[in-house]
């Protein structure tokens, strides 16, 4: 008798519990909705209330990013001074792609972060190539640098791709050197600009496919320096860059 009071008391729980969670989710769904239609959520380029479904990015945005779309977007690198294996980007960097980038990166508009992920995970090629990767990283950008900009703009892409996909986001490489911005030089300049101002924080990871994500791609010379450092713990066939758009 005792075992089926017990079994009783345990169901009668469980139910409850079930019962509470239902609850719980439907008033969060419930709130989230007034919310929306109190405070419409604004496409985060152009400020236009978007529909329910359209997220921080509107249709009208959406296609005029469309306009500079690369064709060849994925690229498995042939070049021997290249310390990647593939590498992948979206746009052609002019014009609005270029004015909402420098605007998200140099204007105090870290919120952009969501709409230049939803475009990214957008492309049905780029956003399956991702799957095939272990380890998400980003460029990191000098702690001083960090401290005037506010935040580190591909740090905030990359983290939000991974929490999306579901795959790890790991800070392997710190900048250990505070240099002259790349976009102030010409290309031989960047080389040397960049030049060991990088270091491999975290070797714990061996082996493990890591995709590299920044901003633009120029010369290629910051994400290169980059990956020469993540060579200290995996192989050239296993790293893979991923930029926004393409100078």
């Amino acid at each position: 008798m005792e075992s089926n009071k017990s079994y009783f008391l345990f169901f009668k729980e469980k139910k409850q519990i079930s019962i509470e969670h239902f609850n719980n989710k439907f008033f969060l769904l419930t709130i989230n909705k007034i919310l929306n239609i109190i405070f419409p959520p604004s496409c985060v380029f152009c400020g236009k209330i978007c529909m329910e479904n359209e997220g921080f990015l509107c249709i009208d945005c959406i296609n005029i990013f469309e306009k500079y779309k690369l064709k060849n977007r994925i690229r498995r690198v042939k070049e021997d001074n290249k310390n990647y294996y593939e590498e992948m980007y979206l746009y052609e960097y002019k014009d609005v792609v270029r004015k909402f980038i420098l605007g998200y990166k140099f204007n105090d508009k870290s919120y952009m972060y969501k709409g230049f992920v939803r475009l990214i995970l957008n492309d049905k090629k780029i956003y399956k190539k991702i799957f095939s990767y272990d380890i998400i990283t980003s460029v990191p950008i000098h702690s001083k640098r960090k401290k005037l900009r506010g935040y580190n703009q591909s740090k905030l892409i990359a983290k939000e791709i991974a929490n999306i996909i579901g795959i790890d986001y790991k800070d392997l490489v710190e900048k250990v050197i505070n240099n002259n911005s790349q976009s102030e030089l010409n290309k031989e300049n960047r080389i040397k600009n960049v030049k060991d101002v990088y270091k491999v924080k975290n070797s714990i990871f061996l082996d493990k496919k890591i995709l590299i994500i920044d901003d633009i791609y120029t010369t290629g010379s910051t994400l290169n320096e980059v990956a020469k450092e993540l060579l200290k713990i995996t192989k050239k066939e296993n790293i893979g860059i991923l930029t926004i758009a393409k100078d």
